[in-house]
């Protein structure tokens, strides 16, 4: 969960949903694996308050966000409300697909899906939430990251 405290940081808050997502099939080591393994049992609200504290992960996303290499101007943290957003889209282990908005009261279930079909499913709920719900927003891009 995306604590009001951490500022404009979603897109940091969906890359640890959709990377803590894919441990069955993708190695992590290092601080992200140490935070998503310390905080496996706690609630979406726990785990927001300790990633506010974890200054390693906080440095990171601050780092990768102003670096040069970022697509956009960077925010301030603690600036207004901005009109862009990221969340996460994951297949859970009961192969359904779950949206995860740290924004949002809770994880979304968007139906079922399979390994070999995930991909088309979430464009299905995103083409049926997101953009029949606003046809003339262009302000949507997608990252997916795939077991090769």
């Amino acid at each position: 969960k995306q604590v009001i405290c951490f500022g404009n940081a979603c897109g940091t808050i969906a890359c640890l949903h959709a990377i803590s997502n894919c441990r069955a099939w993708l190695s992590l080591d290092g601080p992200l694996e140490t935070f998503v393994s310390s905080h496996e049992s706690s609630s979406p609200e726990l785990r927001g308050e300790a990633l506010l504290r974890d200054s390693t992960l906080r440095a990171s996303s601050d780092l990768c966000a102003a670096s040069d290499l970022a697509q956009t101007v960077l925010p301030e943290r603690e600036g207004p409300p901005l009109d862009h957003h990221f969340a996460a889209f994951v297949r859970s282990r009961q192969n359904r697909v779950i949206e995860l908005d740290g924004t949002k009261r809770c994880p979304i279930d968007h139906g079922p899906t399979s390994a070999g079909h995930f991909l088309y499913d979430v464009a299905a709920a995103v083409r049926r939430h997101f953009f029949e719900v606003e046809p003339d927003s262009t302000e949507f891009s997608f990252l997916a990251l795939s077991q090769v």
